[in-house]
């Protein structure tokens, strides 16, 4: 009575006829029967406040994803006010991957010692600190350097904004809502990237780069400030939001593992060094949506190349909204399903891999014109940029909860930021290599249907175990 449907008759037929069972699968039953003998009863309970905290984490890691990518978009407006030509933009989104390597190192310590509650208090606040610092000044070279500090700010938040959500979804959840919490938590940071395809070309206007008057490049100017205050001031209101509530756990934990004491940082990592499977999904994950993310902060020079359109900041802004839209809208609903579905994760991986690959393919061809339709290309690079995306997002949330899934006793903070780890590695060689202006544009569309491609034979042939979900499912 005390087994789930799932694991009762499998630990039955085991443990009373072990002469057909594995040693492994005989040692597994044990465990779990030993569990039962040795955990405590309590009331497993879902906290009220648990979307208040998921809202709170969302805006965090929104307005986090939304000044990474604040310059791509108005690109043309930013090299007039502040004399930025395409190698400063993508180093300014290069920040981003190269912050994150000391923050990697800083934000497991924190979460995994103080709690999750200082970890995205101090995540916001560094976020919060470089919106602030970028409304100084627009005199050159101040302003630059000025820039340059303000978004390895903003990156040095990027392990607590994107790999914090699966702690959250771990100790606020109950197992059979974490997965559709963990794509919330994790569409914000995308949702962010989308809405900076937006409120940047509608705040600031375009203007003629080459014949355009003082009072025209004064009215930029001052529309560049107005969004950087607006900015500011949102991360402001969110870092008091949080400063005034957000416990890093709820009183009454709403799964066993949540009640857990897990192991120290070093004890974990020393874990996940040895386990094949987690290290499978690290390097899956960091080259299917590592490309994809540094490829989207480009994607205004890139389709500003083509011939048979005129290709504007505010097109770029409208795709790359209603992309990251798509996007994030596909990875709550398959969250939402692979709750019903908790052990076919890998599968929804495999099958998000492989339409994005094939989206991928038909845009490269159209946007590299290769194949090429006339009036017809605005349509075919909307319909297969926003559809690339919307797979690609997909499988964002999956992704978080099959590093916890596969690295657990390690706590979930650790597993995910190491996780995120390789998204940021990867976008920061594909980025170095955009600083190269010889090389242009085509390369990286082939490169990112091909990371598509390549991901999907490694995770066929790699053997998956639930590990932490076998523990939460094994008591009724």
């Amino acid at each position: 009575q005390f087994l789930s449907r799932q694991q009762g008759p499998r630990v039955y037929s085991v443990i009373n006829d072990p002469s057909h069972s594995s040693s492994e699968e005989v040692e597994e039953a044990n465990s779990l029967l030993g569990n039962l003998k040795t955990e405590p009863e309590f009331k497993l309970h879902k906290s009220i406040f648990r979307f208040y905290i998921l809202l709170l984490f969302f805006g965090f890691t929104f307005m986090q994803g939304l000044i990474w990518n604040n310059w791509g978009p108005i690109a043309d407006s930013a090299d007039l006010v502040y004399g930025w030509d395409s190698s400063v933009i993508a180093f300014l989104a290069n920040l981003g991957p190269i912050a994150f390597v000391p923050g990697f190192i800083l934000f497991p310590i924190v979460i995994n010692q103080f709690g999750l509650r200082y970890g995205i208090l101090l995540g916001m606040f560094l976020t919060c600190l470089g919106a602030i610092m970028r409304v100084f000044t627009t005199s050159y070279p101040a302003a630059t350097i000025i820039m340059y500090i303000a978004h390895f700010l903003n990156g040095l938040a990027g392990p607590a904004s994107m790999g914090a959500t699966t702690t959250i979804s771990a100790n606020w959840f109950p197992c059979n809502e974490r997965t559709l919490a963990t794509g919330i938590g994790g569409a914000a940071n995308y949702l962010g990237v989308a809405v900076s395809f937006i409120i940047g070309p509608l705040m600031v206007r375009q203007i003629n780069s080459t014949n355009h008057t003082a009072t025209e490049l004064s009215e930029v100017t001052a529309d560049i400030y107005h969004m950087l205050y607006v900015l500011a001031g949102v991360c402001v209101v969110l870092f008091l939001l949080i400063l005034v509530y957000f416990p890093s756990k709820p009183k009454h934990p709403p799964s066993i593992t949540a009640k857990e004491e897990r192991s120290n940082i070093l004890q974990t990592l020393r874990q996940l060094l040895t386990n094949g499977s987690f290290w499978v999904i690290f390097l899956c994950y960091g080259i299917a949506t590592g490309v994809n993310s540094a490829w989207s902060g480009l994607l205004y020079p890139n389709l500003s190349m083509l011939r048979d359109i005129t290709v504007t900041q505010v097109y770029v802004g409208w795709l790359g909204f209603y992309s990251t839209i798509a996007g994030a809208v596909s990875t709550i609903v398959v969250g939402l399903i692979s709750d019903r579905l908790p052990r076919w994760k890998k599968s929804f991986i495999i099958v998000g891999m492989v339409l994005a690959a094939l989206a991928a393919f038909l845009f490269t061809l159209f946007c590299n014109e290769m194949i090429r339709v006339g009036n017809s290309t605005y349509f075919v690079i909307t319909f297969t940029g926003i559809l690339l995306t919307l797979f690609v997002n997909s499988t964002i949330g999956i992704y978080y909860e099959l590093s916890a899934e596969v690295g657990y006793p390690v706590p979930e903070a650790t597993s995910t930021i190491v996780l995120t780890l390789s998204n940021n590695l990867v976008g920061f060689v594909f980025l170095l290599i955009a600083q190269f202006p010889q090389l242009g544009t085509s390369w990286m569309n082939w490169c990112q249907a091909v990371s598509f491609v390549a991901v999907v034979p490694i995770l066929i042939f790699t053997p998956i175990r639930y590990n932490r979900l076998n523990k939460d499912t094994v008591v009724h």
